[in-house]
């Protein structure tokens, strides 16, 4: 018998973002932390995005998307192991 794969520990911004992702659907979610008035907002959805992906939770796709005037991002979706983490609703 295998053991299961340990839940990763991560920030509370990474949550916020990971419980807002639906399975299949690539996005940037930068509206999870509220209003964003500027580049320097994006900076923790920036951050949580790099750790939802360093733990392999989501994948950066090729789509990119603007999130603000001159400000475009790539777009991230679920991984299995993401929406495996999602469902369980406590990573």
């Amino acid at each position: 018998m295998t053991q299961p794969r340990r839940l990763p520990k991560l920030s509370a911004n990474a949550v916020r973002i990971l419980r807002a992702h639906r399975p299949g659907v690539p996005a940037y979610l930068s509206w999870a932390f509220g209003p964003i008035r500027g580049p320097a907002g994006l900076v923790p959805v920036d951050a949580a995005y790099v750790e939802l992906a360093t733990a392999g939770l989501v994948d950066a796709g090729e789509r990119t998307l603007s999130v603000l005037p001159g400000e475009v991002r790539a777009s991230f979706t679920l991984t299995a192991d993401g929406d495996r983490v999602r469902r369980l609703g406590r990573p």
